[in-house]
């Protein structure tokens, strides 16, 4: 009967003693939960650029001023005498965009301006390249360009080549995301340098 008893207290206390156990192995799970948790790999942010941006056309460059001053650059001697030709032409491949509005894809961002949208809109990857995207020009012809894109931080670039030289559109956002910077360089064969200019938008509110 002692020993009987004695099973029977010791039971007793082992039942008592489980509550403490149960609410410890609780503790230790939850706190392995929250290690592992730390440890699960972050999930990729998706790009910034969304939205559409309004040219600002007081905040940037003045094209007209930027097709003056970039005029003596062109080698052509034709070029150099008919300069109102000249002219046209550098206005044509530096039409300055009225608005941009960029669009996270599962392909990566597509770009809409007021000069290739809809149909002709880029989709390319946000660092990559792409083969072959055709572009409506001014006067109604079809450019096939090779695009390379490059995302870091707050820029975006695309860098646009065609048979006769290289464009490179660099986007920045401000911090609080509602000012676009644009900073353009072309570089061609017909010019004796780079030609750049900077343009400014504004969040669409």
């Amino acid at each position: 009967m002692c020993v009987h008893t004695r099973r029977t207290a010791m039971q007793r206390a082992g039942s008592r003693r489980a509550p403490g156990r149960s609410r410890a192995i609780g503790a230790a799970g939850v706190a392995l939960l929250a290690v592992l948790g730390s440890w699960a790999p972050a999930r990729a942010q998706e790009p910034a650029f969304r939205g559409t941006f309004i040219r600002d056309t007081a905040a940037g460059d003045d094209m007209e001023q930027v097709i003056n001053q970039n005029l003596p650059k062109i080698k052509s001697v034709l070029g150099k005498l008919f300069k109102g030709t000249a002219r046209a032409r550098l206005r044509e491949v530096n039409r300055p965009y009225s608005w941009i509005h960029f669009a996270p894809c599962p392909e990566g961002i597509a770009t809409e301006t007021d000069l290739w949208a809809g149909e002709w809109k880029l989709t390319t990857p946000t660092t990559g390249e792409v083969k072959g995207w055709k572009r409506r020009t001014g006067d109604g012809k079809v450019e096939t360009i090779d695009v390379a894109t490059e995302l870091a931080a707050n820029t975006f670039t695309h860098r646009f080549k065609a048979e006769d030289g290289t464009r490179t559109n660099v986007y920045t956002l401000s911090p609080d995301g509602r000012t676009l910077t644009l900073d353009v360089t072309v570089v061609s064969g017909k010019l004796t340098g780079p030609m750049t200019y900077r343009l400014v938008y504004r969040a669409r509110t």
